[in-house]
């Protein structure tokens, strides 16, 4: 039932406007024939002009009244069409989904999604911004985001898309033959080691995070290759340029198939996986509900498939 106290004049004049009376019109609005009648007498007030004729056996419209009736008529349809498409957001999956995501997570996420959830859901469009840097996904108006789940706000709400996995060191049998492989991580320094850079920031990383005596560390690293783009990753990689840092997921292929070996794989780090992360009650759209749905149903199978640990 309509909110007596917070009864809207406009849409109380059109209702009486439509049915002829202010009993009809209380009945339609589920509200008592005086809140109607103070709602219609308030915008009256406010126009300085009577909009309506009342007699006891009778409700007319004014001339000021005929002339609103004809203009707000078609407004408030349309009003009332734009909400009730706003409205059908929550609850059928359709809409423009804009979601910010790492580079790393392309091949692991977008890359086997993207077709099958176009396919599942063609009524929702799909915006996909690539970008390594740490974005404001609600100031930039992303629906959702893409990160490690370490990186993620806590006043976010986050849903777990993969296992954890580790960051690897890799080169192809071709650099093993050529240059040798380092056998402690500070040996790193004295091989070409293809360096990555930041998308969005421009930053090279060259700072590799290895496991060393049981601890986090960062070992400086030099090359002579700059790439940003993990797919040129790989292949620099496999074409024997130099040693990759990598996630081992990405680069599964590679290593089962013998055209990357592992390097220093007991120093390889772990990370605890990447999440999808959304502002609170975004979820209510059926749009990002679906790709929530959808991604976890599709990544978990994938990783059953492989034998990997399912997402919490």
């Amino acid at each position: 039932m309509a909110s007596q106290n917070r009864l809207d004049p406009l849409t109380a004049f059109m209702t009486v406007a439509q049915t002829g009376g202010f009993s009809a019109a209380a009945r339609r609005m589920g509200v008592s024939p005086p809140a109607v009648s103070q709602a219609v007498r308030a915008l009256e007030d406010r126009l300085g002009v009577p909009l309506f004729v009342r007699t006891t056996r009778s409700v007319g419209l004014t001339e000021a009244g005929h002339r609103l009736q004809m203009r707000c008529g078609p407004a408030l349809e349309e009003l009332q069409r734009a909400l009730s498409d706003v409205g059908d957001l929550g609850e059928n999956p359709a809409g423009f989904l804009r979601l910010n995501v790492p580079s790393v997570a392309v091949p692991l996420v977008i890359a086997p999604l993207l077709a099958p959830f176009r396919e599942a859901y063609p009524n929702i469009e799909i915006e996909i911004a690539v970008d390594d840097g740490l974005a404001d996904i609600i100031a930039e108006r992303f629906d959702a985001g893409i990160r490690a789940d370490t990186l993620v706000d806590k006043d976010m709400v986050s849903v777990k898309l993969t296992p954890p996995f580790k960051w690897c060191i890799v080169a192809s049998p071709l650099y093993a033959e050529r240059r040798g492989l380092p056998q402690t991580p500070e040996e790193l320094s004295d091989h070409d080691c293809l360096k990555w850079r930041m998308q969005t920031s421009g930053a090279v990383y060259t700072d590799w995070h290895v496991i060393a005596d049981g601890k986090d560390v960062r070992i400086p690293t030099n090359g002579t290759f700059t790439v940003n783009d993990p797919e040129l990753l790989h292949r620099a990689a496999r074409d024997g340029m130099g040693l990759a840092y990598t996630l081992e997921p990405s680069v599964t292929r590679d290593l089962e198939k013998g055209r990357l070996v592992p390097v220093l794989q007991a120093h390889w780090p772990s990370e605890p996986g990447l999440c999808l992360y959304f502002p609170q009650g975004a979820q209510k759209l059926a749009k990002l509900r679906a790709f929530i749905d959808f991604a976890r149903a599709n990544l978990m199978a994938g990783a059953n498939r492989n034998g990997a640990q399912r997402p919490q």
